[in-house]
């Protein structure tokens, strides 16, 4: 029937990383993001940070960053693909001599979805991704204020993302 109202259900998981281990995060979390699907989630987002652990220590920190590729993304295609579920998560990552707190989605089929690299500072706790999952879901991650994000170039760079419909 056209204009049939979806329902999407999600889950925000929240859960404690142990600082710099980044296999044994994504194992904890493997746990909770089975039990949200098991429970009918669609779309299950984990918090900033999961598999680095919010690190203080700056050598430690950036030892964690991820380069494309890395653990952080093949977990969360394999898990999207073996549970049918669309799955976020915000992670360190690395390219080049660049880092980036990266906030990727991936899709039931094993797919990325989306993927934003923060172009400010993830210090500050005030920042906002959005990533445009279809022409009627936007998907936004905020954590504390509203940053310059929004109003600058960047907010362009978001919005042209790749687009999938969430079904």
């Amino acid at each position: 029937m056209a204009g049939e109202a979806k329902v999407l259900t999600v889950a925000a998981v929240q859960m404690v990383s142990e600082n710099g281990n980044v296999e044994g995060n994504l194992e904890h979390a493997t746990a909770f993001v089975e039990e949200a699907a098991e429970k009918g989630a669609s779309l299950v987002v984990l918090p900033e940070f999961m598999p680095n652990g919010y690190i203080y220590d700056s050598g430690m920190m950036w030892d964690t960053a991820e380069r494309e590729g890395g653990p952080t993304s093949t977990w969360m295609k394999e898990t999207s693909s073996r549970l049918g579920i669309w799955l976020g998560a915000g992670f360190l990552e690395a390219e080049g001599e660049d880092f980036f707190l990266s906030f990727l989605v991936t899709a039931p089929d094993g797919g990325e979805a989306g993927r934003v690299r923060k172009q400010t500072p993830a210090f500050g706790g005030n920042h906002m991704h959005v990533i445009n999952l279809g022409s009627d879901q936007v998907f936004a991650y905020v954590r504390g204020r509203l940053s310059r994000d929004g109003g600058t170039p960047n907010a362009a760079r978001i919005a042209s993302l790749k687009r999938r419909t969430l079904e």
